[in-house]
């Protein structure tokens, strides 16, 4: 399986590259410095936070969870929802206890913004 870094850092760059934006246009909409979206575009440097995710979405024109569809149409819900069932099962075998509470965490905050955004 690829590192979940890079996928994610890829998916960053598509949907930056779908909204015309360069890294430092998407940077300058976060209010971050650019060196860290190439960072996250190349899977490296520290994890994006909650916050970060939530501004990439923003940022972006997305939806949050649009932010982790990797390789699968995103319009296919049952293909979806097993993809990130998977996903999220695979990211908390390898994780550690610290990782994986924040995992965890990090779950139960994108369901209540999805829930309370329907």
């Amino acid at each position: 399986m690829e590192d979940l870094e890079k996928l994610f850092g890829n998916r960053i760059k598509v949907l930056r590259t779908r909204a015309g934006l360069t890294q430092e246009a998407l940077a300058e909409r976060m209010g971050m410095n650019p060196v860290y979206i190439g960072d996250i575009e190349r899977g490296r440097g520290e994890n994006p936070t909650f916050q970060t995710l939530m501004k990439l979405a923003q940022a972006l024109d997305a939806k949050p969870w649009e932010l982790f569809f990797f390789n699968v149409d995103p319009a296919d819900v049952a293909s979806t929802h097993k993809y990130l069932s998977n996903l999220l099962r695979q990211a908390l075998e390898r994780a550690d206890e610290t990782e994986r509470s924040q995992i965890i965490a990090l779950s139960v905050q994108l369901v209540d913004v999805l829930t309370r955004n329907k």
